[in-house]
């Protein structure tokens, strides 16, 4: 009985490879038409890339489909041609396919039988293919195969189908190859130079040529000019996204030596050869792209060479401008932030302040983890910490350095920055990198700035120098300003207080008043939160809160006895004669509501303007309770100074009507602390000193109090705030 089978012609089976042999299939057709065989191209592994079955063969697909019978036919390798005698009785011949010693495949010609099968063998093909024992003899009864086998004419149509089948193989590999090539090439080149960002091409460039050669491992080896050493992005795997990355000092190993002789190579050995190719930027050589042993333990040619040095170009070049775009992105930001510290620094004129901006940006710009700013002492010949970062209390307190003498020393009197590499010292610890420099303004060092310790223990380069620097420049600069505007201060604050005792100089028993009331206003003042800038007004408003007294008539401010009305209306134009008096004077008015206001009462029944509550200024408010509490504290032509207590009763019973109630409470409660005992001493002893001399000069009494009242004394030195 015949049975129905399924023919098989040329076959493809998901390969490239498959289709590349598309060719093959008349050569294939015609040879087996003539001979009667079933003809199959198998690769090297021994899965088919191209079959033909003889139109009555109905065994040759199915005996195909039996890896066991395939790898036995293939076993053992031999480079010629064999007759393999195969299970069932059945016989094949074999031929290698081999381009330039390269096997590719084999070619596979048969089945034939030299003699029917006989039960036994039929039996061993039912169990080899999967069909039953009568379809297989079915099957071999309309073979076609020739019986006997003529081995000469088998080994040539072999022969001839195993040259144009490796010569066809070789050839369209070869092509699929330079495209793949190309193709990796150009997604490379479109990876690489779609960033900037540095290490992320780096990355990149390592990642996709070991995916490229199809290798085990992979590096990148590239030279950092700057600090003397190479970098290396090494990763163990095509398909590992960790990429470790690693700093070495330039030694004599085989990075080194394409670094510095730049010329690529193919290298031999045990892991069957490696690529080395280096990164060229126009003849100067900035790095190595080394390719490992391929995973197929095949050796790498001239030819891979060739491609990995045309990748090494497209990186080079992208490297090149990552490198340029982060030197230059660094730029801009050290720029950034030298005008934003600039104008942070000179925005502030209080020093402490300003030395500790300048110790954090030197840590974030330098990537320090402590640093100190250290200022000479007024005499000029030590250094000492004024701010510090990552130092003990105790090192900071104790540490006081002569010039001359360790970093800090010589670097302020030399007037050059020093940087120290780290190491480790004979005690076997380690020193973390260094960098000092000097604070100088107008060729004048005023102290210096240290920073130390980077991650990775990375050296301070020149870069690092130079924007250290700058930074110390511009930090010197706003010292210096900060410093000049202290003594302008000073100067202004010295100059205030001689107006103010000129006018309490007029009137010998108020011969300090306006500082005492500076004093208990800005200690109010600070109770209440007062911003440094706020108290620096208060300050200042209190010292010249009774400057109108100027225009005053000596024989109303002086008069023993009782004001009339008229000496009294006269007297309170004072506040409204001062503003007037410091009107001209641009600084001082914003001060100007404070002094004309120091008269309102809580309850609106004061003077000039008789505002009431949160009418007045708050500084007003402060003033007012200072002022009375010395005029009541402090002795006065017609009465002798109250008590204390005396004085604080009557702070209570004004409280809320003469009085704001919260600067009343701070007052008490500076009085219970005893915050104001310094003052109070201070004015006690000078009203004794006043007293001795008034008995001592007798007759010559009349002559000092006029002195004073014509304010020939106001240069005797007063309390200093």
């Amino acid at each position: 009985m015949s049975i129905a089978f399924e023919p098989l012609a040329t076959q493809t089976r998901g390969s490239d490879e498959v289709q590349d042999l598309a060719p093959l299939q008349n050569f294939q057709r015609t040879l087996s038409l003539a001979t009667g065989l079933s003809l199959a191209v198998l690769n090297s592994a021994g899965s088919p890339l191209a079959e033909y079955s003889h139109p009555s063969d109905h065994l040759h697909g199915y005996l195909l489909k039996s890896s066991t019978l395939v790898r036995a036919l293939l076993a053992p390798e031999c480079n010629e041609f064999r007759v393999i005698h195969g299970p069932g009785g059945l016989l094949f011949m074999r031929h290698p396919i081999r381009i330039r010693e390269v096997l590719f495949g084999h070619v596979l010609a048969g089945p034939v039988w030299e003699a029917p099968p006989g039960p036994e063998e039929l039996l061993e093909l039912s169990a080899l293919i999967g069909l039953p024992s009568d379809q297989v003899e079915s099957a071999i009864r309309f073979h076609p195969a020739p019986v006997p086998l003529d081995l000469s004419l088998g080994r040539e149509l072999t022969a001839s189908l195993a040259e144009l089948s490796g010569q066809l193989l070789h050839d369209r590999r070869q092509q699929r190859q330079t495209l793949t090539t190309l193709a990796s090439l150009y997604e490379i080149g479109t990876a690489i130079s779609s960033s900037l960002d540095l290490e992320e091409v780096l990355s990149t460039v390592l990642s996709r040529s070991i995916e490229l050669f199809g290798a085990t491992t992979g590096s990148l080896i590239l030279l950092d000019e700057i600090r003397g050493e190479l970098k290396i992005l090494a990763q163990d795997a095509p398909d590992d996204t960790t990429v470790c990355t690693s700093r070495i000092p330039l030694g004599e190993d085989a990075g080194e030596w394409v670094t510095r002789e730049g010329q690529p190579r193919i290298g031999c050995g045990t892991d069957n050869g490696h690529l080395r190719v280096p990164l060229k930027i126009k003849d100067r050589c900035i790095g190595v792209i080394h390719i490992g042993a391929r995973q197929d333990r095949t050796a790498y040619t001239v030819r891979d060479l060739q491609v990995l040095g045309i990748l090494s170009s497209h990186a080079a070049s992208a490297v090149d401008n990552a490198q340029l775009y982060s030197r230059v992105t660094r730029q801009v930001r050290e720029l950034e932030a030298l005008q934003e510290v600039g104008y942070s620094l000179n925005s502030s004129l209080d020093v402490p302040e300003t030395l500790r901006q300048v110790l954090e940006r030197a840590c974030d710009l330098l990537e320090a983890t402590n640093a100190s700013v250290m200022l000479l002492d007024p005499d000029g010949r030590h250094l000492r910490i004024r701010v510090a970062r990552g130092l003990s209390d105790e090192v900071v307190r104790e540490t006081r350095v002569r010039l001359g003498e360790r970093i800090s020393g010589r670097v302020a009197q030399e007037g050059l920055p020093i940087s120290l590499p780290g190491g480790v010292d004979a005690q076997g610890e380690e020193i973390a990198p260094s960098l000092s420099v000097p604070l100088k303004a107008d060729n004048k060092v005023m102290g210096v700035l240290n920073v130390r310790g980077r991650p990775h223990a990375e050296e301070f380069t020149r870069e690092d120098v130079d924007l250290a620097t700058r930074l110390a420049s511009i930090s010197a600069a706003a010292l210096e300003n900060a410093e000049l505007h202290d003594e302008l201060q000073q100067l202004l604050i010295d100059s205030i207080t001689a107006l103010a005792n000129a006018i309490d100089a007029r009137d010998p028993y108020t011969r300090g008043h306006s500082e005492r009331v500076t004093e208990y206003s800005v200690m109010l003042g600070e109770q209440m939160g007062f911003a440094p800038d706020e108290i620096e007004r208060l300050r200042y408003a209190a010292l010249l809160h009774d400057i109108g007294k100027i225009r005053i008539p000596d024989h109303i401010l002086n008069k023993p006895g009782r004001l009339d009305d008229t000496e009294y209306e006269e007297m309170k134009r004072h506040p409204v004669y001062g503003v007037g008096i410091m009107l001209p004077v641009r600084a001082f008015r914003p001060l100007l509501p404070y002094m004309l206001h120091h008269h309102e009462r809580f309850d609106g029944m004061g003077y000039p303007d008789r505002k009431m509550a949160e009418e007045i200024p708050l500084a007003a408010r402060i003033i007012c309770v200072a002022d009375c509490f010395d005029a009541m504290t402090s002795d006065r032509p017609y009465r002798k100074g109250l008590a204390i207590e005396v004085a604080i009763e009557e702070l209570k019973k004004n409280k809320g009507t003469q009085f704001d109630p919260e600067v009343v409470e701070l007052m008490l409660a500076l009085i219970a602390e005893g915050k104001l005992d310094p003052v109070l001493e201070k004015m006690r002893a000078q009203a004794s000193v006043s007293s001795l001399l008034g008995r001592r000069a007798g007759g010559l009494g009349g002559v000092f109090s006029g002195l004073v009242g014509r304010g020939r004394l106001a240069g005797l030195p007063g309390p200093s705030l």
